[in-house]
């Protein structure tokens, strides 16, 4: 299939109703491979949504350069469906040196989506564009930057990661937090988390107790459980898991303390807590009373399981599924 027409028909069907037309024709359009590109490009300015769509996926299989600005063009688009689409493709090609050109756009949209796309290349060397994008004046760019640092484990993030603890947007904060509780060079990460445990938003206090989790910092167990204690249920929970990720055995009397009063969810973050620290006398006291309650006897089997001792085993066979 060489000729014009049947590209064009292709064209048309890639923006039917049917899903089985749309899949047949991008299959066939792949196959046409170069000679489709161009048709393909002008798609991407159509009005049919689904047209839109498929011409940006086909063009990402294609892998052709002349198709890269097009796509970098759809990541401003107002459709969020677009532009994740787009990002997809542009993921799967070539296209990394041109995507940084675009990075200081003047469109915020632009400059957010390519933010969120750098760490789809998994090159640590766009950190230096990241760390820069870290103090972009959209919250969101500096947002997305700080979440792509954390997703690359960029080698030396972590210094600018803790400096946007300190962003005035939450938002930013909040990521950085997340991004160095998954960064594996956690030297000099510390006393940034533990500060944000006492952060203004709630969303940035439970992102750090997530991340000193993460990290195993046992030095922040007596912030944490006293964290277990606060009345905002997001933190509680994240200092909760927290406490379990870092395994330290004074924690299993406060989150024992705390499970009769706590609600479903809570009660559940400390079932599998309490399987991370280890088996513990009073953990298998909890867990033997939590596998007769309808509410949690799955979690507490999979707690079972994620202990593995032959003690969790008998108790796993003394209530089989």
């Amino acid at each position: 299939m060489s000729s014009i027409e049947p590209i064009s028909e292709l064209i048309t069907e890639i923006g039917d109703e049917e899903n089985d037309t749309r899949v047949q024709a991008r299959e066939e359009l792949v196959e046409i491979g170069e000679k489709a590109v161009k048709p393909l490009i002008s798609a991407l300015e159509s009005e049919n949504l689904n047209r839109v769509k498929n011409a940006a996926r086909v063009l990402g299989e294609l892998d052709s350069p002349d198709a890269v600005e097009p796509l970098i063009a759809l990541l401003g688009a107002s459709r969020a469906s677009i532009r994740n689409t787009a990002s997809k493709a542009l993921a799967e090609m070539d296209s990394l040196p041109q995507v940084l050109e675009h990075v200081k756009d003047g469109d915020a949209r632009l400059r957010r989506s390519i933010t969120r796309l750098i760490p789809e290349y998994g090159d640590p060397s766009t950190m230096e564009v990241l760390t820069e994008a870290l103090k972009d004046k959209d919250p969101l760019v500096r947002r997305n930057a700080a979440r792509a640092l954390g997703l690359l484990d960029a080698p030396g993030s972590v210094k600018p990661l803790s400096k946007a603890l300190r962003d005035r947007d939450w938002r930013v904060r909040q990521w950085a937090a997340y991004s160095l509780g998954l960064i594996s060079r956690k030297t000099g990460a510390t006393r940034g988390l533990k500060k944000a445990l006492n952060d203004d938003s709630r969303h940035v206090r439970a992102a750090a107790a997530t991340a000193l989790g993460d990290n195993g910092i046992k030095g922040a167990v007596d912030r944490l459980l006293v964290k277990v204690r606060d009345g905002d249920q997001l933190l509680k929970d994240a200092a909760v898991s927290a406490l379990g990720y870092i395994g330290s055995k004074k924690a299993v009397e406060p989150l024992m303390e705390l499970y009769p009063e706590a609600d479903e969810r809570t009660q559940a973050s400390v079932i599998y807590a309490l399987a991370r620290i280890g088996g513990s006398e009073e953990t298998y006291s909890l867990l033997e009373e939590a596998i007769e309650d309808p509410m949690h006897v799955e979690r507490t089997r999979k707690a079972l399981r994620l202990l593995g001792t032959q003690r969790a085993q008998r108790l796993l066979k003394a209530h089989p599924e």
